[in-house]
């Protein structure tokens, strides 16, 4: 309750302000308007904030604007910052200086984690690179800045795949590293690129925010996108419809054509079975499961490998010939289906430990059955017969 609380303390105080732009972000407050009248509001919180226990920390406040501030006014020894320097709730107001230093932060936030990533298992890396250190520590700013199309974020995109590659110990190819970056029910692995989500992200972002800037300002509402952006999720999307309504509000409306194009142009470059299989209904779990050791769910290092490896179509060995006289590619995918392979008894043995835990759990009596009883392969099951004597009526 205390920022609620906080807030309604402040609200009375800015409706008393005369400035035309006054917006308060819990203790962030932004005016916008002529010098006198900034400074007569800034004096006036001065004041005001005094008799209600509030002080004003001069020392973070910030005047944005191109020309000098005169001399002898509350906001002169505020921090002076230019228009394409100047951020707001941590997002840059416009292209320039501070949009790069803030990519550039991001680029060398995620270098350092690269260099920590393989202190912790694979799966853990792999989890953590998904949901927290690759797009969601930059989409704050794809959001609220104009950043889509902007050169640096090839080089976020570059690090992410530098990330992934490392932690699952799998050289990736172009097409490869695009389909790692399809959304996990497309058959990627999650870790979204920069570069093709920033066009959704402001998009979604401008279409749900642009009447709520309006009543801000006092201005007409945009009726039309940015024609730069939209043209660059044209690009990307293959020219697809764009939402309309309330559907344009959502990022993943915008993000799903996107991503649907990327996927058919992967499924007519061949390897179609293989997507078609990744993508399909809960062929992805595994990728959203949490990795506890104590339930049995966190992957070896080498499974993660082998995991991504056969998802993505990367090479997992060498060519050599299996016992059973078949040639194995480098993709190590007749491990799947070979009978001589030692991972189809472990695998069919854990789905019999499975339902037999299922059916003693549920009180229903069951034994599996013990090995040995058959000890040729082609011995035909016999059904029992009754052996009768007729007797004449």
């Amino acid at each position: 309750m205390g920022p609620l609380l906080f807030c309604l303390t402040l609200q009375p105080l800015l409706n008393t302000l005369s400035s035309r732009l006054k917006v308060g972000y819990l203790d962030d407050i932004t005016l916008g308007g002529s010098v006198n009248t900034v400074n007569n509001d800034v004096g006036s919180i001065i004041s005001a904030g005094e008799a209600i226990g509030l002080k004003l920390n001069q020392a973070k406040c910030e005047v944005i604007c191109n020309a000098a501030v005169p001399a002898g006014l509350a906001i002169t020894d505020f921090l002076h910052v230019s228009p394409n320097q100047a951020s707001l709730l941590g997002v840059p107001l416009l292209n320039g200086p501070a949009l790069d230093d803030a990519i550039s932060d991001h680029c060398a936030e995620l270098t350092k984690a690269h260099s920590k990533l393989p202190l912790i298992a694979a799966h853990d890396a792999l989890l953590l690179t998904k949901v927290s250190l690759g797009l969601p520590k930059i989409q704050h700013t794809l959001r609220a800045s104009k950043c889509a199309g902007h050169p640096m974020l090839a080089k976020v995109d570059d690090i992410m795949q530098s990330c992934i590659s490392h932690i699952t110990n799998c050289d990736l190819s172009a097409n490869q590293w695009a389909q790692a970056t399809l959304p996990v029910k497309l058959g990627g692995l999650g870790v979204r690129r920069a570069s093709d989500i920033a066009p959704s992200a402001y998009l979604a972002s401008y279409s749900e925010g642009r009447k709520l800037v309006a009543s801000i300002l006092h201005i007409p509402q945009a009726e039309t996108l940015d024609p730069s952006i939209l043209n660059l999720w044209n690009r990307l999307s293959n020219d697809s419809p764009p939402p309309l309504g309330d559907s344009a509000f959502k990022q993943r409306n915008w993000d799903l054509p996107v991503a649907e194009t990327t996927f058919n142009r992967l499924l007519n470059q061949g390897d179609k079975a293989r997507l078609l299989a990744v993508s399909a209904d809960h062929s992805s779990d595994w990728l959203h499961a949490i990795p506890i050791s104590s339930c049995g769910l966190r992957l070896e290092d080498e499974a993660i490998r082998v995991a991504v490896g056969l998802r993505l179509g990367c090479n997992l060995c060498l060519p050599h010939k299996c016992p059973c006289g078949t040639e194995v590619e480098d993709n190590g995918r007749h491990g799947l289906s070979c009978k001589k392979s030692g991972a189809r008894t472990l695998r069919h043995n854990a789905l019999n430990d499975v339902i037999h835990r299922a059916l003693v759990k549920g009180g229903v009596p069951s034994t599996k059955e013990p090995t040995g009883l058959i000890r040729t392969v082609n011995v035909p099951m016999v059904s029992p017969k009754f052996h009768g004597r007729q007797e004449s009526a």
